[in-house]
């Protein structure tokens, strides 16, 4: 199938499940998505960074998931790596966000294990993140918002249970590989969107998400939608 990314599609496509819903008390538990693409040999990265991978189509779903979140959870080597700043919503999407009872932008979450990112730096102060680190962690992160979750490491059950309490239900991540195998780990991740480029890169990079082996999750294709030349997969944890 291949179609356009309006904002109506998107909206229908993706609408968060379980965190759009009052009447159903597992509403309030929240939807964590992550939303990664890769190349069709499974690279995550081209000389360390997206690059190349994105394209037009994939560019306006990113733009699209962030609007439709409460908050975006980033590691922080792919923070310094893909140079985030402030979350903008576009105007096509303040009205929804409006609608929801939703903040005009979503918040950006920074999870950091030893805390080597400055988050002084004027693009991520603009950003107003809230940084999630363990206490084994000393960095000064000057007047950012802080999150101390865990000893030697970042306790990601315990990071989305505070970002759920805050009301933060709708949330997104676009890991890096390292912070996903986390997630992954953990068995927080609700769903996965997976774009797929038209690209062979080979090598030795790191595949969506890099980390020790864990038990293998099963999960559930939702849908596969071409637009461009992108291959748009979404896929949401088995867990019967």
């Amino acid at each position: 199938m291949t179609t356009k990314w309006t904002p109506e599609a998107i909206t229908q496509a993706y609408a968060y499940p379980l965190a759009d819903r009052t009447d159903d008390e597992d509403a309030q538990r929240g939807w964590l998505r992550a939303n990664m693409v890769t190349s069709l040999d499974g690279a995550a990265q081209i000389d360390g960074r997206v690059g190349d991978l994105t394209g037009s189509a994939d560019q306006v779903l990113l733009t699209a998931l962030r609007a439709m979140a409460d908050c975006l959870i980033v590691g922080a080597g792919t923070i310094e790596t893909e140079g985030y700043g402030p979350l903008i919503t576009p105007p096509e999407w303040r009205q929804y966000r409006a609608d929801l009872g939703m903040a005009p932008d979503p918040r950006l979450v920074i999870v950091t294990r030893r805390g080597r990112i400055d988050v002084r730096r004027p693009e991520l102060a603009a950003a107003n993140p809230l940084v999630v680190h363990p206490s084994s962690c000393t960095a000064d992160f000057g007047d950012a918002e802080t999150l101390v979750c865990g000893e030697s490491w970042v306790d990601l059950p315990r990071m989305v249970a505070d970002l759920q309490e805050r009301g933060w239900r709708r949330m997104l991540s676009e890991g890096g590989p390292t912070l996903l195998a986390e997630l992954f780990t953990a068995d927080l991740v609700d769903e996965l969107d997976w774009a797929i480029s038209p690209t062979v890169v080979g090598g030795p990079g790191l595949r969506l998400s890099h980390g020790p082996a864990i038990t293998p999750l099963r999960w559930h294709q939702l849908a596969a939608t071409t637009v461009g030349e992108h291959l748009f997969t979404r896929w949401t944890r088995d867990r019967g």
